[in-house]
């Protein structure tokens, strides 16, 4: 039975993406596991299951005791045929004494490049490195993280709504005001639907705002009536009070994925619980996610003015900076798209947490942005 040793740590992707690259996919693993590493062992062992491979747990009490790791690797290599060793986690003590009785035994070896998703046979000489197939999907990605996926959508976005948003962001200088006025009226009709009186707040460009609301009209998501704006439905309030960039960051990464093989998954609106030990489940929200060449790339879109005197910037950031590698590992990046410009303190935040920026008029460019976010 073809059967991979894998050495569990904290970076899951390495261990996970050649377990489906049908050209070395095993029929079954083993997995070494440290006493610290028992709960991540038991989140890929979910992906692994539906996929028909079978698993099993080999506990080591010291993960730094390399007398004790050689003998269990040994007893591994005794037990089974068809056996080759996944080199890239661990401890470095254990991938060193996996490595030396993998080698002793003549046995193939393979270390996946954290960069690059590169396999490379560090010893079987009929083998040649090559890129792993991008098979996986979000769903799995995320499982084998930790998280219980709630809500996904991958429903391409209404035609005429991005043409609504591509207006907007082409005159983002006219409607930056406008946006947060209408947001925050839509924020306040959460619950009835019907917004404030329209005269209960200072409306920067009168002339903008009605513009706005005329736009959002023909499309059948407001009616002004009485002074107030008022929604058909949840769904129309949402998109108003936001979710329409969501929806158009979502198009352009789907559009991107169109022309990149190298993107093999996408979704919006994602919703994830994690439970952390035996309080309640952690739920988080996601706008936006791609996979680019197995690697997580998520996306925060916000409308709201990100004021120097509050922390809603400084929340964003932490938020992103948090997610990157509780869901993705140490490979995973991060995207602030703000439709109004976002303040210098945030941005030297933001660089020094290596999160992507792309807000006001950037916007007009975020295909180019996209690019660069993907590196």
């Amino acid at each position: 039975m073809k059967t991979h040793l894998l050495l569990i740590s904290k970076q899951v992707v390495p261990n996970l993406t050649p377990l489906l690259d049908p050209e070395i996919k095993p029929e079954a693993v083993i997995m070494l596991v440290s006493t610290d590493m028992q709960k991540r062992a038991e989140w890929l062992n979910q992906v692994l299951t539906p996929q028909g491979i079978k698993s099993r747990i080999v506990k080591i009490d010291d993960a730094y005791d390399i007398h004790s790791i050689r003998n269990i690797v040994t007893e591994i290599i005794i037990e089974n045929d068809q056996l080759m060793l996944n080199a890239t986690g661990g401890t470095k003590l254990m991938s060193i004494a996996a490595y030396e009785e993998f080698r002793s035994a003549d046995l193939p070896i393979y270390y996946v490049h954290p960069d690059t998703d590169l396999m490379i046979w560090m010893h079987d000489k009929n083998k040649k490195s090559h890129q792993i197939a991008d098979r996986i999907k979000l769903d799995k990605f995320l499982t084998a993280h930790g998280a219980s996926i709630t809500k996904i959508s991958r429903q391409k976005p209404k035609g005429e709504d991005i043409e609504l948003t591509d207006k907007i962001i082409q005159d983002i200088t006219y409607f930056r005001y406008a946006v947060t006025e209408i947001n925050y009226l839509a924020q306040k009709a959460s619950s009835t639907l019907i917004s404030p009186k329209i005269s209960d707040i200072r409306l920067t460009n009168q002339a903008a705002f009605n513009d706005l609301v005329d736009l959002f009209s023909l499309n059948g998501y407001i009616k002004q009536s009485n002074g107030c704006l008022k929604f058909p439905n949840e769904e129309k309030r949402f998109f108003v009070n936001g979710g329409w960039i969501e929806q158009w960051v979502y198009e352009k990464v789907r559009a991107f994925k169109n022309k990149n093989p190298l993107v093999h998954d996408a979704a919006c609106n994602i919703e994830i619980e994690r439970q952390l030990n035996r309080g309640k489940p952690v739920k988080n929200e996601i706008d936006a996610a791609f996979l680019y060449n197995n690697r997580l790339h998520i996306i925060e879109c916000k409308t709201r003015k990100l004021k120097l005197k509050d922390t809603a910037g400084a929340d964003t950031l932490y938020k992103l900076e948090t997610l990157k590698p509780i869901m993705g590992g140490l490979q995973a990046r991060a995207m602030l798209a703000s439709l109004l410009d976002v303040p210098d303190r945030d941005r030297t935040r933001a660089a020094e947490l290596n999160i992507s920026i792309c807000s006001g008029e950037q916007l007009k460019n975020f295909d180019e942005h996209l690019k660069k976010f993907i590196g």
